[in-house]
């Protein structure tokens, strides 16, 4: 306790000290060293075959200026009542691990921060401990000739924790473009590692297609593998030692890429590091992320002149309006004031509602919208689906997206394909009612023939 109240007077002393160089106070309030730093103190390392070093540092404080001696030793009772405190089971570092390399410090009258340092091993203690895990701890405590130790800032515990050293793509993570004649066709990879690069490291990447798969089953997308020709990229990408991270220059090709859905997931395939012209294996590479672009690119809105209904299982045939309203030729009418509508007037028809577009011509399409009838309409549709097909016999699905009686047009990111018909379905699911209407259905894309 008379420590303590050292303490609060020599910081009480510090406004008036700055404020006259000849008041003479090193008698009113004695130094005092502290452990500098938190109380425990993971350090974090990386399993690459070299030792790494652990700061022991010493805060001095007060008025009184003496040079003192402050030793670091280990103190197993201390490990023992930090098990105790919070209920843990960490273990002592073993001797083998570590080294007290400057475990003393001289304390000089001008230094307010003084260091020191041990060494250590991380193959060593990941040999013991496994990676990422803190399993051992090493307790520290300071003694002190000259300025005395504050009792309550002289101990220090050190627990240790190993990563393994893994080459990663360091901005993996997920990125939407929308491509326009304003975008950039840069896609910047930042490839790297973590630790002091000892190696000379070649890299190659690769895009897999189960990536996309994954993506599209997880956030039910529809996007296809971006095809290699529409993009550009180095071959080999190189790491050389003492550099830790460089860009990949990977570039998209405009003027070959269709209107479409794609995904371009970027990983990496293989390393071959090198350390002083000899072959090792101590790199790993990481292959859980990846650095994943969704890029669209919106065809243009094709024109619906020619286009007519094959088939329709619901329509309001008697219409709205004085019958201007409610047939489905109106979902491809090109007037926005007119709309489809499921069969209300003397009952409705049992979901599905399917209603089949002959698009006349053969078609890429890369998005569909619909306007819905909005503005408040009783219009409780909330899912729907579409299929294509070349001969209006085989279909398939490209998209099942959900639906929202909003004023303003949604564009739907389907499976990119080719196919004369579309099929506009209601499906009897997702919370869906046998009350639907839409205004306008559009599709986007590019005419093949």
């Amino acid at each position: 306790m008379k420590i303590n109240k050292y303490i609060i007077l020599a910081l009480s002393c510090i406004g008036i000290l700055s404020c006259s160089n000849e008041f003479d106070v090193s008698d009113k309030a004695p130094g005092v060293l502290s452990v500098a730093g938190e109380h425990f103190k993971i350090v974090e390392s990386y399993a690459i075959e070299e030792l790494y070093k652990a700061d022991l540092s010493i805060h001095r404080g007060g008025l009184a200026f003496e040079n003192s001696v402050v030793t670091f030793s280990v103190d197993k009772s201390l490990l023992e009542s930090l098990n105790q405190n919070g209920g843990n089971s960490y273990q002592m570092l073993p001797e083998s691990c570590y080294e007290l390399s400057k475990k003393t410090i001289d304390i000089k009258n001008e230094n307010t921060l003084s260091s020191g340092y041990i060494s250590y091993s991380p193959d060593k203690i990941v040999a013991l401990s496994g990676f990422n895990r803190v399993k051992y701890v090493l307790p520290l405590r300071a003694t002190s000739v000259g300025l005395p130790m504050n009792p309550v800032r002289d101990i220090l515990l050190l627990g240790f924790t190993v990563s393994e050293p893994i080459i990663k793509i360091l901005n993996a993570n997920i990125q939407e473009i929308n491509l326009t004649e304003d975008s950039s066709l840069d896609l910047p990879i930042e490839l790297g590692v973590d630790f002091t690069n000892k190696w000379d490291i070649k890299c190659s990447i690769e895009f897999n297609q189960s990536i996309v798969d994954e993506y599209n089953a997880k956030n039910k997308t529809y996007f296809k593998l971006l095809p290699q020709s529409m993009f550009t990229y180095p071959s080999d990408i190189l790491l050389n030692k003492g550099v830790k991270n460089t860009i990949i220059p990977l570039k998209l090709v405009e003027k070959k890429i269709q209107p479409g859905n794609y995904i371009l997931p970027v990983s990496i395939k293989s390393i071959d590091a090198m350390l002083d012209g000899a072959p090792t294996d101590v790199i790993k590479v990481d292959k859980e992320h990846s650095s994943i672009f969704c890029i669209s690119k919106l065809g243009d809105k094709l024109d619906k002149s020619t286009w007519s209904i094959a088939s329709v299982n619901s329509e309001e045939a008697t219409g709205e309006n004085n019958g201007k309203n409610g047939r489905a030729i109106h979902l491809i009418d090109n007037n926005t004031k007119t709309f489809w509508h499921s069969k209300w007037s003397g009952g409705s028809n049992p979901l599905p509602y399917e209603i089949v577009i002959d698009m006349k011509k053969n078609i890429l399409i890369s998005q569909v919208e619909l306007l819905p009838r909005g503005f408040g309409s009783n219009n409780p549709l909330k899912q729907v689906q579409f299929e294509v097909s070349s001969n209006n016999l085989d279909w398939k699905k490209i998209g099942s997206f959900e639906f929202s009686n909003i004023n303003t047009a949604l564009t739907y990111a389907v499976k990119t394909s080719e196919a004369r018909y579309l099929k506009f379905i209601c499906p009897d699911s997702g919370g869906n009612t046998t009350v639907a209407s839409v205004r306008e259905l559009d599709v986007r894309g590019v005419v093949l023939d």
